[in-house]
């Protein structure tokens, strides 16, 4: 009976934060970031690895968020801004789709999950100093 739901936690739930990161850093990738810092967890760092433009770090406790930072020395432009952050819960949607393809109980918590996150993260909202997706988008509209 907690199968699901265990798996769900320990497995799916990191893969699916994993993947909204892996989206904005596919964002940076594209708009050509100098350097886009990959993040994975919190606390103390515990494996770090630097791939081409990517600077990798996992936490030790991964299972809880991550960050994508990224920089360029040619100033990104409002929509390019907009695109690295739409990116994150963009997959999160794709990836909810996707779970709903695969006709169980875990899937369908997966489907509920990812469904969450991407639309979550594009409300806007600052919390102890965190910016969502969607917070960021509104800040970057906002400026003149």
């Amino acid at each position: 009976m907690y199968e699901p739901i265990l798996l769900f936690l320990l497995l799916l739930a990191p893969i699916s934060i994993l993947l909204h990161e892996i989206g904005h850093a596919i964002g940076a990738y594209l708009l050509k970031a100098d350097v886009i810092q990959f993040s994975i967890g919190i606390g103390k760092p515990i494996f770090s690895i630097k791939l081409g433009r990517f600077n990798i770090t996992i936490h030790l406790l991964f299972l809880f968020g991550g960050f994508i930072g990224h920089e360029r020395n040619k100033q990104y432009k409002k929509w390019e801004l907009v695109f690295i952050s739409i990116l994150g819960p963009l997959v999160n949607i794709i990836a909810a789709g996707l779970c709903l393809l695969i006709h169980n109980e875990l899937f369908y918590i997966s489907f509920l999950f990812n469904l969450w996150l991407g639309i979550f993260n594009l409300i806007p909202f600052k919390w102890k100093g965190k910016k969502s997706d969607g917070y960021i988008c509104l800040e970057v509209l906002k400026r003149g």
